[in-house]
């Protein structure tokens, strides 16, 4: 997928500006949505980003989204324990 200017956008993640590209899911390339209603705490949205991991590394990481009512808040997952149940969640304080 070639990216360009307007499939990126820049988000404030820990203090931090990066640059989020555009990368829908498969059923979001359909039109269809994750929830009937819309709405959910843990909402993939086509958005990814590349953030510095725990370990240093560079990794990319899903923008999700907990959407209630008219608001919304964006954030990432990060910090899987070994059983994959818990994480830390980085939330993305500007976009624009």
């Amino acid at each position: 997928m070639t990216t360009h200017a307007k499939n990126t956008r820049q988000v404030e993640v820990g203090g931090k500006t990066y640059t989020a590209q555009y990368e829908p899911l498969w059923w979001q390339e359909q039109g269809l949505s994750y929830t009937a209603s819309g709405y959910g705490k843990s909402i993939p949205t086509a958005m990814t980003v590349k953030v510095p991991a725990d370990n240093g590394t560079i990794r990319k990481y899903r923008i999700y989204v907990a959407q209630y009512g008219n608001a919304g808040t964006a954030y990432i997952k990060r910090g899987k324990t070994p059983k994959g149940r818990t994480f830390r969640a980085d939330n993305i304080v500007h976009s624009y």
